[in-house]
Order: C-alpha cells, then sequence, then structure tokens
C-alpha cells in the first residue's frame, strides 16, 4: 500500500513533468516558428539572391556565374546550389545595365565588365587582380571575352572595343570607330583571336588584332559575326526584302561574297563546327552555311541553343502561343532524323534567360522573378533551385 508520503511524492513529480512538457513545447513551438520564419526569409531572399540577367557556365561546368540589374554578380557552385562569393555586391540603387561577364579558358581569372570599368578576378584567392577604366560612362554594360590562351581580354561597348594583356593589364590596341571613340554595338573577336569586328552606323569594320591596323569596312552593314571557325563574316545589309533580312555571307582573307541568305530574323545561333545556324524566328530555321539550304524548320518557338554535338537544338515549343516559352515547355530537335525526340515541361513561369551546360547534360533557367534553377536533359526534371 502506497502511503501518504509516497503519494505526495508522485503528485509533485507528475506536476513537475507536466510543468516541464509545457514549458518544453512552448520552447521547441518558438524555436519551430522561429526556423519557419528563417526558412521564409531566405526562401524570399533566393529572387533577390539568385537574380539573373546573364548567365556564364565555367568551362569545367561546376560553377556559374549570375548577374542581374543591381550590379550584383554572384559565383555558385553549380552541385550543390550554394553561393561560392560575391564578385560585386548589390546596389541599393537598380542599374540601367546587366554586368557581363566571361571566365578564362583555363578557369583560373573572370572578368567582370560594367559601365565604367573592366575588372579581372583571381577565382581562387578572390582577389581583384586589375582595373580596367573606361573612357565614358554610357549607362550599358560592357561585353568581355577572352582569348583561346587566356592572355588576352577583348572588352567593347558604346565607347569603342579595347584589347588588353591579362598578366600586366595594360592597353594592346583600341579600335574606333569614325567619331573617334563612337561604335554602335558591342564588338566581337574571331575564335582564332587574329579579328575583330565592330559595328558602326553605317558600317562594319574588320580589324587585326596583331597590327591593330583596320583591315576592311563592309559599307551599308548593320551589323557583323564571325563564323565559329573564322572563316567567315556574316553581316547584315541594309536592304530589306519586305519583312526579310539579307544576310551576307563573306570570306574572310578576300571580302568577296560568298552567298546571301534571306531571313526573318538575325537573331543567330550557330553550331560550334560552323557547319549550321539556326535563325531564331517563327518558323525557326536551320540553314546549312556551306549550301545556304533550309534543312529544317520549327513552327512556333525561338531557338535556344545547339548541343554540344551540334546536331541536337535545345527549343522553348508552343502549340498554342507564338511568344516565347509561354506553355512552359522545351522540346529537343534532333536535325538529323528531322524530328522532336523529347519534351522537357518546365513548372516555373516564363523562361527568361538560359544556359546548356558544356557537356549537354544540364540545362540552367532563370524565370522572370529572378529565380534560377538547375535541370537535367535526360530525367526532364528540375534537380535544384539556387538560393
Amino acid at each position: 500500500m502506497i502511503n501518504h508520503k509516497e503519494r505526495c511524492h508522485n503528485t509533485l513529480h507528475t506536476i513537475f513533468i507536466a510543468i516541464f512538457l509545457f514549458i518544453f513545447t512552448a520552447i521547441t513551438n518558438t524555436l519551430s516558428a522561429s526556423e519557419t520564419n528563417k526558412r521564409h526569409v531566405d526562401v524570399s531572399e533566393c529572387k533577390s539572391l539568385a537574380g539573373t540577367g546573364n548567365i556564364v557556365i565555367a568551362p569545367d561546368d561546376k560553377t556559374v556565374l549570375t548577374g542581374w540589374d543591381d550590379g550584383q554578380v554572384r559565383l555558385w557552385d553549380i552541385n550543390t546550389g550554394k553561393v561560392i562569393h560575391d564578385f560585386l555586391p548589390k546596389s541599393d540603387k537598380p542599374r540601367a545595365y546587366y554586368a557581363n561577364f566571361a571566365f578564362a579558358p583555363q578557369k583560373d581569372i573572370i572578368a567582370i565588365g560594367t559601365n565604367t570599368e573592366v575588372t579581372l578576378w583571381d577565382v581562387e584567392t578572390k582577389n581583384k587582380l586589375n582595373t580596367f577604366q573606361r573612357e565614358i560612362d554610357d549607362t550599358f554594360g560592357t561585353e568581355v571575352s577572352f582569348s583561346s590562351d587566356g592572355q588576352r581580354l577583348f572588352s567593347s561597348g558604346y565607347d569603342g572595343a579595347s584589347l588588353w594583356d591579362v598578366k600586366t593589364g595594360k592597353l594592346i590596341y583600341r579600335f574606333l570607330g569614325q567619331q573617334a571613340r563612337e561604335i554602335d554595338q558591342y564588338g566581337y573577336m574571331s575564335s582564332d583571336d587574329k579579328y575583330v569586328l565592330t559595328t558602326e552606323s553605317d558600317s562594319v569594320n574588320l580589324w587585326s588584332t596583331i597590327t591593330g591596323e583596320k583591315i576592311h569596312i563592309f559599307d551599308g552593314a548593320l551589323y557583323g559575326r564571325f563564323t565559329p571557325d573564322a572563316k567567315f563574316i556574316l553581316t547584315r545589309n541594309y536592304n530589306m526584302l519586305g519583312q526579310r533580312v539579307k544576310l551576307i555571307l563573306s570570306d574572310i582573307n578576300t571580302f568577296q561574297e560568298k552567298r546571301t541568305f534571306e531571313t526573318y530574323s538575325d537573331w543567330l545561333k550557330f553550331s560550334s563546327d560552323g557547319r549550321y545556324f539556326l535563325e531564331s524566328a517563327n518558323p525557326v530555321r536551320l540553314w546549312e552555311i556551306a549550301t545556304g539550304k533550309i534543312l529544317l524548320k520549327i513552327s512556333y518557338g525561338f531557338v535556344i541553343d545547339f548541343f554540344s554535338d551540334n546536331h541536337h537544338i535545345l527549343l522553348p515549343y508552343s502549340a498554342t502561343n507564338d511568344s516565347f516559352g509561354r506553355d512552359n515547355t522545351l522540346q529537343i530537335w534532333d536535325a538529323d532524323i528531322r524530328k522532336s525526340t523529347q519534351q522537357i515541361h518546365i513548372r516555373e513561369e516564363e523562361i527568361f534567360n538560359y544556359q546548356l551546360t558544356h557537356d549537354g547534360k544540364y540545362l540552367l533557367i532563370a524565370d522572370h522573378n529572378g529565380e534560377l534553377y538547375l535541370w537535367s536533359i535526360e530525367s526532364g526534371k528540375q534537380i535544384r533551385q539556387f538560393c
């Protein structure tokens, strides 16, 4: 039989346990709510953290640089979706430009071009290596690209184009328009690093990167592009053919016209082997450069990119809308058999920007909220959100 003393002891023990459980539950709920709020804050910050106007993937597909019009440039780990480093901090004042950036081929240096300067950064130490000042602030970012050996940097903006020595930071050549500084669009450097194209109001100029001298003027051209093999230059002529655009392919050595293409757009994507280009219009058309023939027409959508095999094409498709990615479906087309081989259904909002990894296995997609996602091409499924 339990005596009175033992009964009181058990009662006090029960009350103590009840009080302890009550306090523990209250503390747990408070912490849980705190963690929930914290997670909510973290998720809400994903938009501003991953806000993506530009996407550039490193040559080894391990990291990616993103930038937005707040001036921020971030380096991310593709495998984890986590931030590695902020090379340029976020600005409280939105700017009218996207920072442009590029990885050196050796992956050891990053170049970032803004409206006022170009900076070089060490990827490993995150230290700034050099700063190249622009002559004017034109509110537009500076386009940047490295030579194939990573020893020279090409930058271009509305104040002209420049070639820099990466190691010393010294200017090698300036490529200026007839107005002393003014060029109308970004310039391009050929894949063999021998030539530069710049565009003025009524001409496209071809320059030598060896001598810094102007080699040829393509009069009456609105803009120019090198083919990926650096054998030809494709220029858009002033002459309009109804709603069509006249593109002229010229030999880079003789400047002789090889053939013309009557297209509906000058927004083009080249295959890396220089054999084809895709015309981004409706319909999308695949052109063979050597013959000038149209090999494939695909109704609806706009071009995204060639895969690294140069035969497969990734593009948005819309059976009900002609605008970019409105039904959030991507298709992969095989140019050889002229058929769609796979569909990827995107659950996020309309695609704003994209980038295929170099191995063609993954796709980075940014939506209009500035959120960045990694998708598997093989499975057609989202793997992770960057945050």
